[in-house]
C-alpha cells in the first residue's frame, strides 16, 4: 500500500506488483473474485440498505 505520491515509492511498488503478476499463476482469479465479492451489484445494493438503516 502506498500512502503518498511519490515516484519512487510508487515505481518501487509497480515492480513488485509486476514481478507478483509474473510467479503468481492465481493472482488474476483472486484479483477477480475480490472485485466481484466488493463490486458486486447486489452486494452493493446490500451495502447501501444496511447504511440506510
Amino acid at each position: 500500500m502506498c500512502e503518498d505520491n511519490q515516484v519512487e515509492n510508487l515505481l518501487g511498488l509497480a515492480e513488485k506488483l509486476l514481478a507478483q503478476i509474473e510467479t503468481d499463476a492465481g493472482l488474476a482469479e483472486r484479483c477477480l473474485g475480490l472485485f466481484e465479492q466488493r463490486f458486486a451489484v447486489r452486494q452493493t445494493v446490500k451495502q447501501i440498505v444496511a447504511a440506510l438503516e
